[in-house]
């Protein structure tokens, strides 16, 4: 009945297999460190798209003629079974598609970037939990047991207390319980996995099931006639009637007297619940309501691989530009470099242009941890797997609260060498000599570097970048990969006196390492993720600069508790609500957005399709230059004295024509306006034509006229009317004076007729006597 509805079931459980789209299975793949599945263990594979999953649990591992193994899976509530080889299973792990549940917690989505809805209340209880275990577990480890004696649990849990320094240690009981998530709990993520169960409180509806199904009905019916909740309510009545849908529910929804049972304000609450899109589908039209919701590491040398893993920054002494913008020189690159302490193997690098940070670090560890034939390097890269133990210097950004979050969440150990004591990870040291030695000093662009006093400070030396980031990384791809990793050399395997080839330590040892979970992708992005607030808008999220679309947001801003930022008339701002993203640092290309509205529902973003050829694998580091590369250009043309005069002559012009314009228009509306002004009185007045005779005859040299004048009272005239043929131009009557005796002259014989002007008939004759000759 909702859009969220539809997105927060998790989308569906698939019909078929094929609908997972799974990987095909890669032979040239190296499968690298064994996977730990167990039988019992619970899966969701999603698609593609993420919008659909299985539901599959682990029956058992199973071997090919070849060598090859594969797991069987059997799908939860059906009978089909799933076969995938472990390169399958690495694969969908790196893509983020495959997640294991625990079904101990109810409350968390077994869905990609459950990690995202933590708070840093939980967060905090499962690092308290997982420092009480792993202080068990390396007891356990000391005595080689499974179990321990309760007096030797609680003097653990005693000292843990003590440092931490707690009022009291936890109960018995309480450590018994964080042993058994320890031991049964599936999930990939150990914070995930100890952190706090949530309580949804009280979950129970309070009517049955088919009473809340009525009243969805009659609200949908309501709105669609553009009525409101208390038509809903009185609509129940009718869905209950004889002869209707829900006849068989009348008793449990209609009351005594004949009432609906719910009252009035569940169905208001009903309404306010739906999301806008569905109001508006069913209060306008579907079509209204698709467009406003449209989407416009120690000395000693270890035992085994990956056991100790040495990691160092170093400044490469090179200039590197951007491919696109040659204009924009990114500057000095730092590196970070995983090396294998026991083999010698640079299995993981990571290349930044920013001062060494904790965002590096983790890229660097996830580049080491995942597998990199999807690079596209030019060059076979089958080194990977997580490390047991990584050994660092102290820096700030290695030693701090953040590493200590990474080392509980991915499972790793912190090893820190001396301070001041280079030989500790000597090795290493040695590796960036080499790399400059025998790689950067012949490149194009190259920077001495100031250890000697007849050499300029890096800062100090004028040098062009004369080489790209592309062109570099791929240089370090194939420096790596084959001088360093598959040529012989000394210091490591058995006899370290004598030459042996990194890469075939590693092919030899890999196999016979104790198998490993499967890690949680989104991880590396919640610890070295960049957090801000954002706002939702028509076009999408702007992050940076960035445009992120997706048609998820819709769960969002059609929720009724989301607000639009208006400005009214009156210059009031109100602004929209905002919402937590996060961005990973190696990648611009997608972000990942909290609904508060939905306890902090995680909704990955990916980048408006316009700018994924820009956004997607570019780090955000290169994207801030860029973005500031282009400011600065702007600037600069914004500065330049000849473009600047430009500017402002063609501005003047047009404030001069504008105002030229508009005096000569205001001139020209006046005249038009007086002149109608005139017209409009000269029409209305009532004018006097006056006959004027022509003597009968027309006369072109001289015609007759009409003169036109305007009326006067008749109370004005100065010559009285020439006859008054009606009554009311009848002559006055004249009173006698009482002195005067009244006069009253005989009529004539025969008095002339009047009546003001001639007939034609008259006028003829009169014409015809005239011109009559007289008799003599």
């Amino acid at each position: 009945m909702s859009i969220a509805d539809y997105y927060s079931r998790f989308r569906k459980p698939v019909q078929t297999l094929g609908e997972l789209e799974l990987p095909p299975p890669d032979r040239s793949m190296d499968v690298g460190q064994p996977i730990d599945m167990r039988k019992g263990d619970r899966y969701h594979i999603f698609d593609k798209k993420v919008r659909a999953f299985g539901d599959f649990m682990f029956v058992r591992w199973q071997d090919e003629v070849t060598g090859r193994r594969f797991a069987e899976l059997r799908q939860v509530g059906g009978a089909d079974s799933l076969l995938l080889y472990e390169d399958q299973i690495l694969q969908l792990e790196n893509m983020n598609r495959i997640v294991a549940i625990d079904g101990r917690r109810p409350d968390m989505r077994n869905m990609p970037g459950s990690v995202h809805s933590l708070t840093s209340e939980e967060v905090a209880e499962a690092l308290r939990r997982i420092e009480y275990v792993d202080a068990l577990n390396r007891e356990k480890d000391f005595r080689r047991s499974d179990t321990l004696p309760d007096d030797v649990k609680e003097r653990i849990a005693a000292e843990v207390a003590a440092r931490r320094r707690e009022q009291k240690p936890p109960s018995k009981g309480w450590i018994c319980k964080i042993m058994r998530i320890d031991k049964h709990g599936t999930a990939l993520n150990r914070i995930v996995k100890f952190a706090p169960i949530k309580s949804k409180g009280n979950t129970e509806p309070r009517f049955p099931a088919v009473l809340y199904a009525i009243k969805d009905k009659a609200i949908v019916e309501a709105l669609t006639a553009k009525m409101g909740a208390e038509d809903a309510r009185n609509r129940v009545k009718e869905l209950v009637k004889d002869g209707a849908e829900f006849a068989w529910a009348r008793d449990l929804a209609l009351d005594a007297a004949g009432q609906p049972v719910m009252r009035l304000s569940s169905f208001k609450k009903g309404i306010a619940d739906l999301d806008r899109y569905t109001k508006d589908r069913l209060r306008i039209s579907e079509e209204y309501a698709a467009r406003e919701h449209s989407r416009s590491v120690l000395s000693w040398r270890p035992s085994s691989i990956l056991d100790v893993v040495d990691v160092d920054y170093s400044t490469l002494p090179i200039k590197a530009y951007d491919p696109l913008l040659p204009g924009l020189a990114y500057g000095r690159p730092e590196i970070l470099v995983f090396r294998d302490r026991y083999c010698g193997i640079v299995y993981g690098y990571s290349i930044s242009f920013s001062p060494p940070s904790f965002e590096t670090f983790i890229d660097g560890f996830r580049h080491a941890m995942f597998p990199k034939d999807h690079l596209h390097s030019s060059v076979s890269w089958p080194w990977f797997g997580k490390p047991k133990r990584v050994g660092v210097d102290l820096a700030a950004h290695l030693t701090g609260e953040q590493i200590q979050f990474a080392s509980a969440m991915l499972g790793f150990e912190i090893t820190e060498y001396r301070p001041r004591v280079p030989e500790d990870k000597g090795a290493l040291e040695h590796l960036f000599d080499d790399l400059d030695i025998g790689l950067l000093q012949s490149t194009p662009g190259h920077m001495p570097r100031p250890e000697k006093r007849k050499r300029l400070d890096f800062a100090d030396q004028e040098i062009q970048a004369e080489i790209s980031i592309v062109e570099l990384r791929s240089l370090l791809d194939i420096h790596f990969a084959v001088r360093v990793n598959r040529t012989a050399k000394k210091g490591i395997g058995e006899i370290p006196t004598m030459k042996s080839i990194p890469d075939v330590i590693w092919q030899r040892d890999i196999r016979t390492l104790p198998p490993r979970k499967l890690v949680d992708p989104q991880a590396f992005e919640w610890l070295a993720g960049h957090k801000k607030n954002v706002t939702i808008q028509d076009n999408g999220i702007q992050f940076d600069y960035l445009l992120y679309q997706s048609d998820e947001l819709l769960t969002v801003t059609a929720n009724p508790n989301h607000q639009k930022g208006v400005r009214d008339d009156k210059g009031r701002v109100h602004r929209s609500t905002q919402y937590v993203a996060t961005r990973p640092f190696w990648d611009v290309g997608h972000i990942w957005l909290m609904d508060s509205h939905r306890r902090n529902y995680p909704i990955r973003v990916p980048v408006d399709p316009a700018l994924a050829s820009y956004a997607n694998g570019l780090n955000a580091y290169q994207h801030q230059l860029i973005c500031d590369f282009k400011k600065r250009e702007l600037e600069e043309h914004g500065r330049d004295l000849s473009f600047q005069e430009a500017y402002e002559r063609l501005r003047n012009m047009q404030i001069d024509f504008h105002i030229k314009t508009r005096r000569d228009e205001n001139s020209r509306k006046i005249a038009r306006h007086i002149e109608k002004q005139g017209l409009k009185i000269e029409r209305a007045k009532v004018v006097d034509l006056t006959w004027v005779d022509s003597g009968g005859r027309t006369s072109l040299a001289e015609p007759s006229t009409i003169e036109v004048r305007e009326p006067v009272s008749l109370r004005a005239l100065r010559k009285p009317p020439s006859s008054r043929p009606g009554p009311v131009n009848a002559p006055p009557i004249i009173l006698p004076r009482p002195d005067v005796q009244p006069h009253h002259p005989a009529p004539p014989a025969s008095a002339p007729k009047t009546g003001g002007r001639l007939s034609l008939a008259e006028l003829r004759k009169k014409h015809s006597d005239q011109n009559k000759p007289k008799e003599t």
